[in-house]
């Protein structure tokens, strides 16, 4: 993890209402989101960067609330 990281790849797979703990940071998962997939870590705006292992990986296309599934329907590539 790195500190500008928004998003967190999961470990295991986790239903609503698990609770997710990443690098010090606690919240609920808002949808199912299998292993390996990223979650929001906090809330993220259209058009903001979304950033993984401390790397741009894309912006979100809409908005993304945390604990929601990030992928290709929120996100789209770096401009």
């Amino acid at each position: 993890m790195n500190p500008r990281d928004n998003v967190a790849v999961l470990t295991a797979d986790v239903n609503v209402g698990d609770l997710i703990e990443a690098d010090g940071v606690q919240l609920q998962a808002i949808e199912p989101v299998s292993r390996g997939r990223k979650i929001a870590l906090t809330a993220i705006s259209p058009g903001q960067t979304v950033y993984r292992y401390g790397e741009e990986i894309g912006q979100a296309t809409e908005a993304i609330a945390p604990g929601q599934h990030v992928h290709t329907h929120n996100m789209g590539g770096k401009k």
